[in-house]
């Protein structure tokens, strides 16, 4: 072997060959660029552009690399960091064929006996064969190559993946100290950068230690590594000081540090370990393997065959199943982990990098031992050895060829899919039916609403609309960003960025301005739950197009009105125009491309949703339509499937039976619509209804406009019936719960409806009385049931509430005592008997149940409000205040036990802390409201007698 012959293809595979290959992938990637965006992109492009006030947090490189990309014009700049991804990708591949074509052919004795040098890459004329087969194995995978060509930050955490390989292997080659010191730094960077570099320290340090070996004991060395890594740490202070002021975030900066280490940990202690674990041991532990060096060993020549015998096999395996994964199999990382949001959707690109540059390392081996022949003539190879590297050698030749083009010819189509049309083409649906003027477009979709976002920068002669993100609403710095927006356009944005209280009214009034001149728009269809429905009960939506439209309900309105004939025609229209786009969405949706799913999933829920309205509105066959396409783009979607079935209930005029309802079972009915999009269902309106109507602060409107639609389904449905009635009464509608407690009654008889529903309508019929200024007639009511269902713990109740409200507390014991005589185990009526003790005044007692109640059930928070308040009148501070605060621990915001814990440190004669939690509740209440009044006239108390 001479150094002439040799010198020539190395050079070339070491140092030429990998700026060739990614020169050549990045030509690949830019071919095949997204030239917008798509679903995985969304929160980046978002983020990096600052269009919804949010930065990319846990990436400040990704944040840093991105800055330079707003001076592009907004409607390029997702192309701009696209083309910026694309070369991060190249860099990576050419990163692995330089470290596949540096890499120590030394590892094994029989490489060791066939002339190659200790320390030296791979010194034979197919030395070019192995950083090919890597690079094509890694490129064209489609994983990759999906985050290849749409930026997502996942390209700049394998990069500085990929470097810190690079410096480890060309130090093993020039033992030069600069590389570990780049090492790192690159290291301490990717840790402040990315959570996986975390989880790979470990792995890091043991490569460090095993590649530097006794170099690394030397002071000066560990001194300068130390200051290195430490400069690469330093990243992790970037954000915490850029993101100040960012709504959703500590204000302090040790605050948003720790935040930024607790977000780390979680991802990192949330990890599916035993699918990573599985596929780490296919793709990782091979890289481990390769990279050791084995010394000769001084066993017999029979046992030595077996040794080479049993490594070519193992090496042939994985070798194998490194190329096996590429293609995506059933337990490949792309199906196990980043198609399966349950499992996190994690790339997983860097067990990718690590495998293909096993795979390479192998194809180094195999070539080298299957083509040269051991210059030790005497140390004979078995025929199989021989076989089966010979073998391998020439799968890797043909390999170098068919792998790559294999991948390339099954994944580009799939890559072409994903950045096709599907989603600009749903982000012009979106904004198609917003008005030529600024508006305000609210959602809960975070996703949605970026995507709007997006679409609306595209176009730089879009009006200048305002979204509204509603989940961020509560945080003070998120309306004051949009308050320097868009005050302009919407000046009732003043008010509502600087409130400390009532912000849902001030919210609720801003929509109310905006709605009424047409300009208010709610992006996905609206979750009637007690988290939103406040904007609900006062504003109503309407469908046009894929949004709603917010309008305001006419004098006298309870429900939305119906769909007018041109209305519905122009909804039908609508989705008749998307016959061909929404084929193109299935065909994605079917071969698992995320942009499809993401499309897939928006106009499954928003037909689903315009399915429901003209259902409502008399188009029966129209919505049907609507159904059937809804669950024929996500067949999972259960609200499209009852709707389905109770439409063609509808449709022939039958009841609408229990197997309606079938798609629901086991799930949970808020998380069904969150998903889905509003369900059309008696039964699950009526329970719906009856839980908004009995919220502590009960949502009216909304229980009123699903009881409403339940009774026009099924109209001798008690349950819409029951709940419809406190829908009017919390509505403060004594005339008309009146009518509707009739109505319930006669639909209860008729129906045969239980004694319970019985007892509790007894007791509505005595709240329409008192609402009439008859308590009276109210007392009587409640006397009466109680003969007829002395057993129903709603009545006994209502009984209860009912002689406390109106000062007898004597008369509500004897209804509990009575109650409890057989019923006397019950602790929810104990912990009540326990609190109208306290109102009675007779504290002793009280404590004496409540202390039992609180013996079985520690968590009954009721229970311990009111022993608190029997204790402060038995002159016993320190135990009101043990009750007030643990309350607080898992209610911090509750004003009783705020009030409480005050008056308990003023019987200590603790007027500062009393002084503390009485501003408290100022904070948590309106200052117009009678509380606050008093608790200042309390505050002004203390603070004179304090001086």
């Amino acid at each position: 072997m001479s150094d002439h012959s040799s010198e020539q293809p190395r050079r070339f595979a070491t140092r030429v060959l990998p700026w060739i290959l990614a020169a050549g992938f990045f030509l690949v990637y830019l071919a095949s660029l997204n030239h917008w965006i798509s679903a995985s992109s969304l929160s980046p492009v978002a983020q990096i552009g600052g269009w919804d006030g949010q930065i990319p947090f846990q990436t400040p490189l990704l944040w840093l690399l991105t800055r330079p990309l707003r001076l592009v014009p907004e409607s390029q700049l997702p192309l701009a960091a696209n083309i910026l991804t694309a070369f991060l990708a190249a860099a990576s591949v050419g990163l692995l064929a330089r470290c596949v074509a540096i890499f120590p052919a030394d590892r094994t004795h029989s490489q060791r006996i066939r002339g190659q040098l200790e320390g030296l890459p791979l010194d034979i004329a197919f030395n070019w064969v192995p950083p090919i087969l890597a690079a094509g194995l890694l490129g064209f995978q489609l994983t990759f190559w999906e985050h290849a060509t749409v930026v997502t930050g996942e390209m700049v955490n394998l990069f500085l993946f990929a470097f810190a390989a690079r410096c480890l292997a060309q130090y093993r080659l020039d033992e030069r100290d600069f590389r570990l010191q780049q090492f790192v730094f690159v290291i301490g960077l990717g840790c402040a950068n990315d959570w996986s570099m975390v989880a790979y320290a470990p792995l890091w340090l043991l490569a460090l230690c095993w590649t530097a070996g006794w170099n690394l004991l030397n002071a000066r060395r560990l001194v300068t590594l130390a200051i290195s890594f430490g400069f690469g740490l330093l990243l992790y202070l970037l954000m915490p000081i850029v993101a100040h002021g960012a709504a959703g975030l500590p204000e302090t900066f040790g605050g948003r540090f720790l935040e930024l280490l607790r977000s780390q940990k979680a991802i990192i202690l949330g990890l599916p370990r035993g699918r990573v674990l599985l596929i780490a041991l296919v793709l990782v532990l091979p890289a481990g393997f390769v990279s050791l060096r084995w010394r000769t060993g001084g066993s017999s020549g029979t046992d030595q065959r077996i040794k080479n015998f049993l490594v070519v096999i193992l090496r042939l395996l994985w070798f194998g199943a490194g190329i096996w994964l590429a293609f995506d199999p059933a337990i490949s990382p792309r199906t196990m982990v980043t198609l399966d949001s349950d499992n996190g959707s994690l790339a997983l690109l860097t067990f990718s990098w690590v495998g293909a540059l096993a795979v390479g390392v192998s194809a180094g081996w195999f070539l080298l031992v299957g083509t040269v022949a051991p210059e030790k003539k005497w140390e004979r190879q078995s025929d199989g050895f021989t076989a089966l590297t010979r073998i391998g050698a020439w799968a890797c030749v043909v390999g170098t060829v068919a792998i790559p083009a294999a991948l390339a010819a099954r994944n580009w189509p799939r890559v072409a899919v994903q950045n096709g049309p599907i989603i600009s083409e749903l982000a012009h649906d979106l904004k198609q039916s917003l008005p030529n003027r600024p508006a305000i477009v609210i959602s809960e979709d975070p996703v949605l609403l970026s995507l709007l976002q997006a679409g609306l920068r595209q176009d730089p002669s879009a009006p200048h609309h305002l979204l509204m993100q509603t989940r961020f609403a509560s945080f003070p710095e998120y309306r004051n960003q949009l308050k320097a927006q868009h005050m302009a356009e919407f000046p009732a944005l003043v008010p509502f960025a600087a409130a400390d209280y009532n912000i849902a009214g001030l919210f609720v009034d801003l929509l109310q301005k905006t709605a009424q001149e047409g300009r208010a728009f709610y992006l996905n269809p609206p979750v009637i739950d007690a988290r939103s429905s406040f904007i609900l009960e006062t504003l109503r939506v309407r469908p046009v197009g894929l949004i709603f439209q917010i309008e305001r309900y006419l004098p006298k309105e309870i429900t939305p009105p119906l769909l007018t004939s041109a209305q519905a025609d122009a909804l039908v229209a609508e989705w008749s125009h998307r016959g061909e786009q929404l084929t193109r969405v299935t065909n994605a949706t079917a071969a698992k491309i995320n942009n499809g799913e993401l499309a897939a999933a928006v106009y499954s829920r928003a037909a689903n949703a315009n399915g429901v309205e003209l259902q409502r509105s008399g188009r029966l066959v129209d919505a049907g339509n609507l159904f059937v396409l809804a669950y024929k783009l996500v067949p999972e979607n259960a609200a499209a499937l009852c709707n389905s079935r109770v439409n063609s209930a509808l449709i022939a005029r039958r009841p609408i039976g229990d197997d309606a309802r079938k798609p629901l079972s086991g799930k949970a009915p808020l998380a069904v619509v969150e998903q889905f999009g509003p369900v059309d269902e008696p039964n699950f309106l009526s329970l719906q209804a009856m839980h908004l109507a009995t919220l502590p602060t009960p949502l009216a409107r909304a229980a009123a406009v699903a009881a409403k639609r339940a009774q026009q389904l099924e109209p001798d449905n008690p349950i819409a019936a029951e709940a419809f009635v406190r829908a009017t009464i919390a509505a403060g509608e004594p005339a008309m719960a009146a009518d509707a407690i009739r109505v319930a009654k006669q639909v209860a008889i008729q129906s045969k409806a239980p004694d319970d529903l019985l007892a509790r309508l007894e007791v509505l019929q005595a709240e329409v009385y008192i609402a009439q200024d008859g308590l009276a007639q109210a007392e009587k009511t409640l006397v009466d049931a109680f003969k007829l269902y002395p057993d129903d713990s709603s009545l006994v109740s209502g009984i209860s509430d009912f002689y406390l409200t109106y000062g007898a507390p004597t008369n509500s014991l004897f209804y509990l005592e009575a109650y409890l005589k057989h019923h006397g185990t019950e602790d929810t009526m104990l912990a009540r008997w326990g609190a109208v003790l306290v109102q009675a005044n007779r504290p002793a007692e009280a404590v004496t149940v409540l202390d039992d109640v609180l013996a079985r059930r520690p968590d009954e928070y009721e229970a311990k409000l009111s022993r608190g308040a029997a204790s402060l009148l038995l002159n016993k501070p320190a135990s009101a205040r043990a009750d007030y605060e643990a309350v607080l621990k898992a209610f911090p915001s509750l004003i009783r036990a705020h009030l409480g814990l005050a008056q308990a440190f003023v019987a200590e004669k603790n007027l500062g802390d009393a002084q503390r939690h009485f501003r408290k509740v100022l904070e948590l209440t309106p200052p117009s409201s009678l509380i606050a009044s008093n608790v200042n006239a309390r505050l002004q108390e203390l603070q004179t007698g304090s001086r």
